[in-house]
């Protein structure tokens, strides 16, 4: 234990996991510009990809979506613990902010919890990962191939995220909001995963379900 009050994290370790958490949402809404406003490579939307070397927009920033989903796991983990500990239901939080504050408010609860020993770093190499992405130049040089773009539509978001990035996406990205994907999935969109009521799609599969049913409305084929 760190210390004779039956605490595995010392004072110190709590001080410095408070002060890392209460900065997290200010993280949070940085990691949000750069991975739906900056994350474009081009200055053009979602393009068509073209042979030899070229140039297209992926529809999110992927090293910033990741860094970010890094860190939500990491915060999931470690709220997860504290309730299996004390045999209370997981609290409804699905983003950073809401993670982060309930972690801090709960900042002892997790220090009474075998294994918080571990927390401090954890929780500081995923918010680091974060601002290593938010710190990067823009884009706008870089080169995306293929493999990329393929990466971004095989990436996996809820519907609230899918509406956060469906503005970067040019022509194809209008009208998909959370209700948009709901209605998709109603008729025929297959989600990748569940988390309690939380569904989780493939960026591409909803792409190709909103063109299809926008061209199905219009009586074409």
């Amino acid at each position: 234990m760190a210390d004779t009050d039956h605490l595995f994290l010392n004072r110190a370790d709590i001080s410095a996991l408070q002060e890392l958490l209460r900065r997290i949402p200010a993280l949070a809404e940085d990691l949000a510009v750069t991975e739906t406003k900056q994350g474009r490579v081009s200055k053009s939307g979602l393009g068509s990809v073209r042979r030899g070397r070229h140039r297209t927009a992926l529809p999110m920033h992927l090293g910033a979506y990741e860094a970010a989903e890094f860190l939500r796991n990491s915060l999931g983990t470690w709220i997860r613990l504290v309730c299996e500990q004390r045999a209370v239901e997981l609290p409804a939080v699905d983003n950073l902010i809401g993670a982060a504050r309930w972690l801090n408010r709960h900042v002892y609860s997790l220090a009474m919890t075998p294994g918080a020993e571990a927390a401090l770093d954890d929780i500081e190499a995923a918010v680091a990962e974060c601002k290593y992405m938010i710190d990067l130049p823009p884009e706008d040089s870089i080169v995306i191939d293929p493999a990329r773009l393929a990466a971004a539509n095989s990436s996996i978001l809820t519907a609230y995220q899918v509406e956060k990035i469906a503005t970067q996406l040019g022509e194809i990205g209008k009208g998909l909001n959370r209700d948009r994907v709901r209605y998709l999935a109603k008729h025929g969109l297959k989600d990748c995963g569940r988390d309690g009521d939380t569904r989780f799609y493939r960026l591409g599969d909803v792409l190709v379900s909103h063109v299809q049913h926008k061209v199905r409305g219009k009586g074409t084929a």
